[in-house]
């Protein structure tokens, strides 16, 4: 067997039609992330919450990158795993705050982040800063951990929140 190593020869039409394929699918995965992302970062939204979702989804959808989004580019599935990272991290301080309503813990979803955005980071390697959240949370929960500024406060459902003066 032959192959060609032309750039129009058939043996390139498969990986070029994957590479399409996947990064259709991975925009067209985006979309509800983004939108479940945002409605779980803003839960105390007006009525007209589920238009501000929508629209923050359709921006995404029709943003002058979309040629970046539509072909065979790393760009769509950069942003599925970067939404998807900040959507397990928003969990994970839900999961905090309301420990007997979600069946994995805050550490399963803090967790899940990180290995999404290394995923991410191992797609571009811009995703490295996704991990700042991580360290900001690591020295933050280090501090208060070790009796530093960091201080405990109690909400009105008794649940106890950590973080800074």
């Amino acid at each position: 067997m032959h192959i060609s190593l032309h750039p129009t020869s058939p043996a390139h039409y498969h990986s070029i039609f994957t590479g399409i394929l996947l990064s259709n699918l991975s925009n067209l995965l985006s979309v509800p992330v983004l939108y479940n992302l945002t409605k779980l970062a803003y839960p105390t939204t007006p009525a007209g919450g589920e238009v501000t979702f929508f629209v923050a989804s359709a921006l995404y959808v029709l943003t002058p990158a979309g040629v970046f989004l539509a072909a065979p580019y790393s760009e769509s599935l950069f942003a599925l795993l970067s939404f998807l990272g900040y959507y397990l991290y928003v969990r994970s301080t839900h999961a905090y705050c309301y420990p007997s309503g979600l069946g994995l813990g805050q550490v399963g979803f803090v967790m899940g982040a990180g290995t999404v955005w290394m995923l991410g980071g191992m797609v571009r390697s811009n995703g490295v800063l996704n991990g700042a959240v991580v360290l900001v949370d690591f020295i933050k929960e280090g501090r208060i951990l070790l009796g530093g500024p960091g201080a405990k406060t109690k909400t009105s459902a008794g649940v106890v929140v950590m973080g800074f003066r």
